[in-house]
């Protein structure tokens, strides 16, 4: 049986990994958040680092 210092440090390393996954991922797509405006009548997509506006 691996000690337990063994076990935790790979419990670290799948979630560094998975949160490296989950970063590049968010950076990578520039709108994850669509939300139709009815007053304006536009489409409005947020990102992390990008906004568009378009009709």
């Amino acid at each position: 049986m691996p000690p337990l210092r063994l076990i935790l440090q790979i419990i670290a390393l799948v979630c560094m990994i998975l949160g490296l996954i989950l970063i590049f991922t968010a950076l990578a797509t520039p709108s994850w958040q669509v939300a139709y405006v009815r007053e304006l009548q536009q489409w409005l997509q947020s990102g992390l680092w990008m906004s568009c506006k378009t009709r």
